[in-house]
């Protein structure tokens, strides 16, 4: 099961099968991608998230970015500690989700006090 992977200066992190995107790269619509088994046998927990996180050497990447997020609190949780760390964290958001839902999101946002942003859907 893969958690956290690398590609180019970034480390991904794998936490649920569940998502509404529909990205080319996904293992929902390509086996193997980057040479990862992306595909979990079960939703990761938050510790053994963050202690696939905290193995790495954080130093060399740009940014971790979460993926295949639906409503999991563990992000939320992970968002709050990375602040006392990170100078601009930020939590984003794919473009085909509903505007109510996108408008939630940003509000989350803003009462964690990070950036929010709004990606285009990579199809």
């Amino acid at each position: 099961m893969t958690i956290t992977y690398q590609l180019e200066n970034s480390l991904y992190v794998n936490v649920t099968n569940k998502c509404h995107n529909a990205c080319s790269f996904c293992v929902r619509n390509r086996e193997g991608a980057f040479m990862h088994d992306l595909w979990l046998e079960k939703d990761p927990t938050s510790e053994e998230i963050i202690n696939e996180i905290y193995s790495k050497d954080l130093k060399i990447y740009k940014e971790i970015v979460f993926c295949g997020l639906e409503a999991y609190s563990a992000i939320l949780d992970f968002t709050k500690r990375c602040k006392q760390y990170v100078n601009d964290v930020q939590l984003s958001v794919v473009d085909c989700l509903p505007v109510e839902d996108i408008e939630i999101c940003k509000r989350t946002a803003q009462d964690l006090g990070v950036n929010f942003k709004i990606r285009k859907e990579v199809k």
